[in-house]
């Protein structure tokens, strides 16, 4: 998978694709979503917030202090809450209450403690209609609750005033900022975006401040392919003591002419002190703003940066004040990057804001983005780590003490969905159990972590290989950490056969691909470093006795470092690599061939990187297919072609002589994004090939599927677009017969029948995410990807499909009770 809105994105998915995906607070398994993204520190109390299960209510976990540590005392949901509601992306405490945000659901709660133990005891809405993000961010002080809904309007935002009264909470007053802000492209058109007031929020005595950041929920993901980042604003209103009145005082933006700076993405205030993050100031090194309440209004005083900045560090993404000490996370920073920071500021003698120290950043990941929450009270201090264990996130307490501070991590236990072997279950009235399907059911599944998979790790690519001697039946597929395989011959049984670990130097990518040529596996990752191709000896699987194995690879070929995808052509024994980065050659991002004919002794074997129209050169291969041609057009009879997906456009190359390929024909198509991959037909004439931007971008309607006519190799002709009424997001398809099976994202498995290769039809289809509807960037940060692939070649007829989060299925077209 690719980022479809960054042109290059596999040349430098290190620097571009990977931060989107950990700054965003991003991709981890099903259960669990961006623990840590939340954090609230009460009463020798610390509280930590898990938002986004998608098969789950979000929640709140509630520690105290215990002989070893922090010891989990509670684990509170929603009296309402279901799956993916966003239960747990805010907290805060204050007045014996605990105050929740559940954003998705639109919704706030107001827990009260009764003997020592928090118990619901409100439900705030903001009683409007529709998508309103309400809960996204919460205060609380003196029983006034405020509540941002930065989404209301599409956008604009607002925030609500609650106040208790009694045992009842009365909505008091709407806050609404100027909606929008005017910015200038780079054609110097001004334009106005909504400036989601109510991203942020704080409240001390009389006074509340809203942050109004840009109109971006996730900040960062959502100014990263706009025209810029916002440059946002931040909001002071004053509560009148004798009417109760809210009045809206002060406007601010960032000092002098700093633009795009996403002013207001964090805020807090504390009697006559306002803080104002602004995480993308200065190239993402990120700042804080202080202001000082005069009796003219609130001036700006100081500004606050970290004394190490680097660009990208997010510095000011999170705030917590508490009397004169100060924390600002910087999930961001590290020597790594995306390790994550926070910084510890003391106030000086005379009142400044001095004494930056780093706090407790010892032992940080690369994508742990420590620093994404930070929360302060006392002697005791919460750090949210998001992105810890691919995103599964963790927290870590931090209690004072003589010595500096004691640490302790903590993380929510690992939950998904139950395996499913035995009987399986069929596709009954557009149902097999939770999964929406139709004309297909499912033989068995098994979650990541029954193969092989730990806390947070994603599954990706998947091939197939069935043992010559034994006729036994296996699953290969990769792992963030490492590739698994799974012996499939019993499909309602299938049996965890071991892993093989990525290579040791190599960094977890969330981009592996896997494929088989003879009874050897190739092993490709992407934004890995210096990982290579593993060559892998598949009949080291016969040594399976019962327990999983743990294998080390056969070889390594290191003429390539980091690539995204493999093909291997199993009749001209060679293999190529393409979306080459970081080392090795690259050629270009396009062909790399490789002869396997011995595997043990892979050779480099030449470059090719196509020259298309006009002497441009493509975005790099992202896919490709090569065959010994056996088509309709008779010059190339015989010859090896490969058929590329290259980003920006779809090319066929002649590469029968490996020291002199050429470029037999390359196209574009309309709407194009994001040319991602594609398969022959079993005739060779036509080449069915996806999109993977196209959805996401809205050029159009539904999934589509472009079917080139080939039979002319030297002109291609698009003939034909297949477009569902499903606007999911495409990904990988093949082809056996005359059914082609399409993993796509958000809407699973589907299958289509092309008998008639330029009006195809769908056959059936199996929902593997049977939850949430967001396409697109949604896909890839908020870890709702869906299928990414499937190996529909077994012999026996069964259908391997992997899920990103969810696991792996096995599912056959058709159900069982119609057979005869």
């Amino acid at each position: 998978m690719q980022n479809p809105f960054a042109r290059a994105a596999h040349r430098l998915p290190a620097l571009l694709i990977a931060t989107v995906l950990a700054a965003a607070w991003a991709s981890p398994a099903a259960a669990q979503v961006g623990y840590g993204r939340a954090s609230a520190v009460g009463d020798n109390e610390a509280f930590v917030g898990e938002p986004g299960n998608l098969i789950e209510p979000g929640a709140v976990y509630v520690y105290t202090p215990g002989s070893g540590g922090w010891d989990e005392r509670q684990r509170l949901t929603a009296s309402d809450g279901v799956e993916n509601d966003g239960f747990g992306r805010s907290i805060a405490t204050g007045d014996n209450l605990l105050v929740v945000g559940a954003n998705v659901a639109g919704s706030a709660y107001v827990f009260t403690k009764v003997d020592g133990k928090w118990h619901e005891s409100a439900r705030l809405d903001p009683g409007v209609a529709g998508r309103t993000g309400f809960g996204r961010a919460v205060a609380v002080a003196d029983n006034t609750a405020v509540i941002g809904a930065p989404d209301l309007n599409g956008g604009r935002g607002a925030v609500f005033v609650f106040r208790r009264e009694g045992e009842t909470w009365r909505r008091l007053a709407t806050l609404e900022g100027d909606g929008s802000e005017q910015s200038e492209t780079t054609d110097g058109d001004i334009t106005e975006r909504p400036e989601g007031f109510g991203t942020n929020v704080a409240i001390d005595g009389d006074w509340a401040l809203v942050g109004a950041p840009g109109g971006a929920a996730d900040l960062f993901l959502g100014t990263m392919f706009s025209s810029g980042p916002a440059s946002g604003s931040a909001y002071l209103f004053h509560r009148d003591s004798n009417t109760g009145t809210w009045e809206r005082t002060d406007k601010l933006n960032a000092p002098g002419d700093a633009k795009g700076t996403l002013f207001g993405s964090a805020v807090a205030v504390q009697g006559d002190e306002a803080m104002i993050g602004a995480e993308a100031a200065q190239q993402f090194r990120g700042a804080v703003f202080t202001y000082h309440r005069a009796d003219d209004g609130w001036d700006a005083s100081a500004t606050l940066g970290a004394f190490d900045a680097r660009p990208r560090s997010n510095f000011g993404a999170a705030l917590a004040m508490f009397g004169d000490e100060l924390l600002v996370g910087a999930p961001g920073a590290g020597v790594n990057r995306l390790e994550g920071r926070v910084y510890r500021f003391v106030r000086g003698s005379s009142g400044e804001w001095a004494g930056s120290t780093k706090l407790g950043s010892a032992g940080l990941k690369w994508g742990s983005t420590y620093g994404a929450s930070v929360a302060l009270r006392g002697d005791i201090a919460v750090a949210g780590l998001s992105g810890d264990d691919y995103g599964a996130g963790s927290a870590v307490i931090l209690t004072r003490v003589d010595s500096g501070w004691d640490r302790s991590r903590v993380l929510s236990e690992a939950r998904g969905l139950p395996s499913i072997t035995g009987t399986g279950l069929p596709c009954t009235q557009g149902k097999a159990g939770i999964f929406p399907c139709d004309n297909v059911e499912l033989v068995s599944f098994l979650p990541i972590s029954e193969i092989g998979g730990g806390r947070g790790v994603t599954i990706n690519d998947l091939w197939g290989w069935t043992d010559p001697e034994t006729d036994r039946e296996y699953v290969v597929a990769g792992l963030r950490d490492s590739t698994t395989f799974v012996d499939v011959t019993d499909e309602s049984h299938p049996i965890f056969v071991g892993k093989l670990p990525k290579a040791q130097e190599s960094p977890a990518s969330l981009w592996r691909d896997v494929k088989v040529y003879n009874n050897t596996a190739l092993i490709a990752a992407d934004a890995s470093g210096p990982h290579g191709v593993q060559f892998f000896d598949l009949t080291q699987l016969r040594a399976y006795d019962g327990t999983p194995i743990v294998f080390e690879e056969s070889n390594r070929y290191r003429g390539t470092h980091s690539t995204h995808n493999l093909n291997v052509n199993a009749e001209s024994s060679f293999a190529y690599a393409v979306g080459n980065s970081a080392g090795g050659e690259t050629c270009g991002g396009a062909l790399h061939m490789i002869n396997i004919e011995d595997p043990r002794d892979p050779i480099f074997a030449g470059c090719f990187e196509p020259v298309v129209a006009a002497g441009q050169r493509p975005a790099g291969t992202h896919d490709v297919q090569c065959v010994n041609y056996a088509g309709p057009d008779t010059r190339y009879a015989g010859q090896e072609l490969c058929f590329s997906s290259d980003s920006r456009a779809f090319s066929i190359s002649n590469v029968t002589d490996k020291r002199n390929p050429s470029l037999v024909a390359s196209s574009s198509y309309p709407n194009l994004a994001y040319t991602h991959q594609g398969w022959l037909d079993e005739d060779h004439r036509y080449f069915y090939m996806n999109d993977e931007g196209d959805e996401a971008a809205g050029l159009v309607e539904g999934t589509r599927t472009l079917i080139w006519d080939v039979q002319d190799l030297e002109d291609p002709i698009l003939v034909s677009e297949y477009t569902t009424d499903n606007p999911a997001t495409d990904h990988n398809l093949y082809i056996v017969g005359d059914v082609m099976y399409q993993s796509n994202y958000r809407s699973g498995l589907r299958v289509v029948d092309i008998t008639d290769r330029e009006n195809p039809t769908a056959l059936g289809y199996f929902d593997t995410v049977p939850w949430g509807t967001e396409e697109g960037m949604g896909d890839i940060v908020s870890g709702g990807i869906g299928s990414w692939s499937n190996y529909p070649f077994f012999k026996s007829g069964i259908i391997a499909v992997s899920s990103s989060k969810e696991g792996l299925f096995i599912l056959r077209l058709g159900n069982s009770d119609d057979r005869p």
